[in-house]
């Protein structure tokens, strides 16, 4: 299994950057912010939203690492 770069930050811009927003929503949430709720609850959550989300959303070809111009 060999990744290259541009396998990364497809990965990273389709997955992961979903993902921090999703659990950054899920643990300000009040519902969500009680200690009654388990972290692990919480990040399975933001895993499965993630993984029913990130399909539909459009593909970012943006490099992570870009100077602003």
């Amino acid at each position: 299994l060999t990744l290259d770069s541009t396998q990364w930050d497809i990965w990273v811009n389709q997955f992961l950057l979903p993902l921090i927003r999703i659990l950054a929503l899920i643990t300000t949430c009040p519902v969500f912010n009680e200690r009654a709720v388990p972290a692990r609850v919480k990040i399975c959550l933001g895993l499965v939203i993630t993984m029913l989300v990130a399909p539909y959303l459009p593909i970012n070809t943006t490099p992570l690492f870009s100077a602003a111009e």
